[in-house]
This record gives structure tokens, C-alpha cells and sequence, in this order.
């Protein structure tokens, strides 16, 4: 973003080719140290995960699902969007305090059985009945739309 925005401010002041360095990784990095700016992630929250605890309760799993036939065996997976929230790191010059999420988020939950013979349809959980975005989408999606209430969600976690 900085060397387009540096090619972009070097035609708009009409300086000639000619006098111009060429704007790469190494004459970024030399301007980021000149001016002081960093990349930085605001520190959040750093979980560690007990690997030896995950293997057994892997080993614990396969031998339980090995006794289904694969067509009765399901996975659901979910995954979220927050559609407010603002970029988890930056270019900074100084120190800045860290700005707070915004939680607004939208639930999308994916379900197949293991062959992949059987997929449901998408799951989508948020604070809408008719989400706007919804009205755009080809009829030949097929999802399930839940409204949940915000103070449901706020104990959730």
C-alpha cells in the first residue's frame, strides 16, 4: 500500500522518472525505519493448546466414528464474519492504545456427512429476519436463516 501510494504521489508532483528510486521491499523497509513506523498486532488474548491432550482425544474419536458407516458420520463446521470490525494490525509511528472490537457478527454453520453424499443446507445465525443481503442471492442456495436475540448471544460468551 505505502509503494503505491508512493508512485501515486511521486506522478501527482510531476518528479521525472529519472530522479526516482525504485520503489521496492528494500526502499520500503529503509522509509519505515527512517520514520519509526512499525507493524504491530494489538495484544489480545494468546491461548496455548495441551498437544499431547489433543492427540489422545484425536485417537479417542477415530476409534468411536470407525464403527459408523462414512453416510452417518457428519461433520458441522461454523465460521463468523464480523463485518464491523476494524483491522487486527497497523502501520504506527507511535505507541496507540488499542481500539475495541466491534462484536457485530453474522454465523454461517456448514454440515456433510463424511462421503459427502448428504450436504444441509447452510445455517446462517444472526440478529435479522430478512437480512438485505439475502434478497440478492440466486434461489438455487438453500439455507436455513435463525434470529437469534442479542441478550442470548451476550451470555453465550
Amino acid at each position: 500500500m505505502l509503494i503505491a501510494q508512493a508512485g501515486r504521489l511521486a506522478e501527482r508532483h510531476l518528479i521525472p522518472s529519472r530522479c526516482l528510486p525504485r520503489f521496492g521491499t528494500s526502499w520500503l523497509c529503509r522509509f519505515q525505519e527512517r520514520y519509526g513506523i512499525k507493524w504491530k498486532r494489538p495484544h489480545g488474548e494468546s491461548g496455548s493448546v495441551d498437544l499431547q491432550a489433543a492427540a489422545t482425544e484425536m485417537q479417542r474419536l477415530r476409534n468411536l466414528i470407525g464403527s459408523y458407516p462414512y453416510a452417518n458420520v457428519f461433520n458441522m463446521d461454523e465460521t463468523g464474519l464480523f463485518y464491523n470490525a476494524v483491522p487486527r494490525g497497523s502501520l504506527w509511528v507511535n505507541e496507540s492504545p488499542s481500539l475495541k472490537q466491534d462484536k457485530a457478527r453474522i454465523t454461517l454453520a456448514v454440515c456433510t456427512n463424511v462421503k459427502g453424499s448428504d450436504k444441509l443446507p447452510l445455517l446462517f445465525i444472526g440478529n435479522s429476519v430478512k437480512p438485505r443481503w439475502i434478497q440478492d442471492k440466486p434461489a438455487a442456495i438453500q439455507y436455513k436463516l435463525i434470529k437469534v436475540l442479542r441478550s442470548w448471544k451476550r451470555g453465550l460468551g
